[in-house]
């Protein structure tokens, strides 16, 4: 049930996020004005925060970060990547066990990451 309830709210808040994402063109920023290298600052150390609740998923989202990060940096656009990314850090905050702080802070980075991913399309 706690699980169902969480997927609502992760999707909730992304789908929430999307629209605002088409009302900025700056490719360095997302829809709250964080820079794209912030967001992933911020989601790294989210999910090295996990680490300890999620050991094996934790380590696998963050080489996706750094993947994605790479591909972003250099202008790259990969919607599975991106995708890949998104769906790792989800499964890392729905890891049995996880603090509702760090669930909250890695959903809220699934979401940002969404909107970068919207932004690049648009």
């Amino acid at each position: 049930m706690r699980n169902r309830v969480m997927t609502l709210a992760a999707t909730a808040m992304l789908l929430a996020g999307m629209p605002l994402a088409a009302q900025y063109r700056n490719n360095n920023r997302t829809d709250a004005g964080d820079r794209k290298d912030q967001v992933f600052d911020r989601t790294r150390n989210d999910l090295s925060n996990a680490e300890h609740t999620a050991g094996s998923r934790a380590d696998y989202a963050l080489k996706e970060l750094s993947t994605l990060q790479q591909q972003v940096d250099r202008g790259t656009f990969d919607r599975r990547q991106f995708n890949q990314t998104i769906r790792a850090v989800q499964q890392v905050a729905n890891e049995r066990g996880m603090a509702m702080r760090t669930w909250d802070a890695l959903s809220n980075d699934a979401s940002r990451l969404r909107v970068m991913e919207v932004h690049r399309t648009s």
